[in-house]
């Protein structure tokens, strides 16, 4: 699963500074999309379909570079979630499976010797 946010900024806006809890890429989807990631060098100018990623604890300022900017924020951290509940849900059912079949065998056994 992957959680998208869709955004517009202006021109004449301030930038707008994202601090990634979680892995982020930022991807324009229309228009010049002006980015720089603190602690690195250089600005990034993203034109629609270049993307650029962001670390976990990175900070960056975006700005729309012309009129209007419309872009997307993508992180696959939900995925990771996902799949470790998932994990998790088959572990614990493969446990109670076993716990289950084991139990309904002690049961045999010991009725069997009650039988007996």
């Amino acid at each position: 699963m992957r959680e998208i946010r869709y955004l517009e900024s202006e021109y004449a806006e301030a930038s707008t500074r994202l601090v990634a809890v979680r892995p982020l890429t930022i991807t324009p989807h229309a228009g010049l999309l002006w980015v720089t990631i603190d602690e690195r060098a250089g600005d990034h100018w993203l034109k629609p379909g270049e993307a650029i990623a962001l670390a976990a604890g990175d900070s960056a300022w975006v700005s729309a570079g012309s009129d209007r900017a419309t872009w997307m924020l993508t992180t696959e951290a939900a995925k990771s979630h996902a799949s470790l509940a998932l994990w998790t849900a088959h572990v614990l059912r493969a446990v109670w499976r076993m716990l289950s079949a084991d139990s309904g065998r002690r049961d045999e056994r010991a009725s069997a010797r009650l039988q007996w």
